[in-house]
């Protein structure tokens, strides 16, 4: 399972392989799956997020670090914010900027993708949606 912490105010400390990281705001870490870590120091005011997930996609054996945009920022404020009043469309907006977040945080750390020919959508994925749409509409 991989482990991102993001920092907004505040600091913690991690330690991994022996080495002590200190994020302060705006700093995120990534942990792969089987890295040892643990947290050494949080500050009274730490105001953070946290990700885990599991994923074949990415593939990376040690810790990542970096720090966080502005965009990144607002789309996590968004998630907080739609996930108050959770609906079946908050929910789908939710996991999109979860997942764009993930893959721009890789890519502040230099993670590079495959080139595709084309992109291919999922068909499953658009008519579960387009299911789940259609049953909310006609419950109104």
């Amino acid at each position: 399972v991989y482990e991102i912490h993001m920092v907004f105010d505040g600091h913690q400390i991690y330690e991994c392989d022996g080495k002590s990281v200190r994020l302060g705001k705006g700093d995120f870490v990534i942990f792969p799956p089987g890295v040892r870590h643990k947290s050494l120091e949080n500050s009274e005011d730490l105001h953070k997020y946290s990700l885990t997930f599991k994923s074949d996609f990415f593939e990376s054996q040690k810790m990542l670090c970096g720090n966080t945009t502005d965009h990144i920022n607002e789309s996590l404020e968004f998630v907080a914010k739609e996930s108050a009043s959770p609906t079946v469309f908050s929910a789908q907006l939710c996991m999109n900027r979860i997942f764009e977040t993930v893959i721009l945080l890789f890519r502040l750390c230099g993670f590079k993708e495959q080139p595709q020919e084309k992109i291919v959508l999922d068909k499953n994925v658009w008519g579960d949606a387009k299911e789940k749409a259609k049953n909310f509409i006609s419950n109104l």
